[in-house]
């Protein structure tokens, strides 16, 4: 799916909540029995994004670090498990926790 240049806020904010309910509603043992990531494309593509959150995030940018977290979850659930894949799990752990107060949540994934 193509990232668009200069999406607005509250479409940005609609992808990080479409992404929330879909990991929310992914039980711990679907998570831990998908199969490694075979395409090497979307391997590289986790370590990108990975390589991006990070600094959006530091720069003020949650929204954009969020949706780029959320991306890395979807991109997950749908190729398999990549060396990436925990960390954007333990990064949807503290924005469940710091923007929704859900600490089970994200105790769970972090």
């Amino acid at each position: 799916k193509k990232i668009e240049r200069n999406p607005k806020p509250r479409k940005v904010q609609k992808e990080v909540e479409k992404g929330r309910k879909v990991l929310l509603n992914t039980s711990n043992a679907e998570i831990l029995s998908l199969p490694p990531i075979e395409d090497k494309s979307k391997e590289l593509c986790m370590n990108v994004l990975f390589e991006l959150a990070l600094p959006a995030y530091y720069v003020g940018n949650h929204l954009l670090h969020y949706s780029i977290v959320s991306r890395m979850n979807a991109i997950t659930l749908q190729h398999g498990l990549s060396k990436w894949s925990p960390k954007s799990f333990a990064l949807s752990g503290q924005h469940f926790t710091a923007n929704h107060n859900d600490f089970k949540e994200g105790y769970r994934y972090a």
